[in-house]
């Protein structure tokens, strides 16, 4: 399971990284859906129903997460229906690092305000909406 995964990986690495409880996990979810999805309620996969969105191809696509509000906490969950735990990264570098430790899976980015959503699925799509949606849609220029 890909949260397995991601835990063995922040130990494997020491990283400082936070694990939200199964409550606020379920609210920070819900909370995206509200504010990104085209349904309120969950359907997968996810990254299929986000509105307003810009994509970026390339295999490489989820290494530049690194360049988007680098210094800025980052919350990291999987796909829904694999179960809901946020985990909580201090930036940028630490997110990516664990994920070329890892492997590849479909994931999602926020911050703590909600204010965009980063996604990379397992088409190698980057995406973005929100306040990364104008970020994403730069990358391909």
């Amino acid at each position: 399971m890909e949260q397995d995964e991601i835990i063995s990986t922040i130990n494997d690495l020491k990283l400082d990284v936070a694990l939200y409880s199964l409550e606020k996990s379920e609210m920070t979810v819900s909370n995206i859906l509200k504010t990104y999805s085209k349904k309120e309620i969950y359907e997968y996969p996810l990254w299929d129903n986000i509105a307003e969105k810009a994509s970026y191809y390339n295999p490489d696509g989820w290494k530049f997460i690194a360049d988007f509000r680098r210094n800025s906490k980052k919350l990291l969950f999987t796909e829904p229906s694999k179960g809901i735990i946020v985990f909580e990264f201090n930036n940028s570098i630490d997110l990516v690092n664990m994920l070329d430790n890892s492997y590849g899976f479909v994931f999602y980015v926020t911050d703590i305000n909600i204010s965009y959503l980063l996604c990379f699925n397992d088409h190698d799509y980057l995406i973005g909406c929100g306040d990364a949606k104008y970020w994403v849609g730069s990358l391909g220029s």
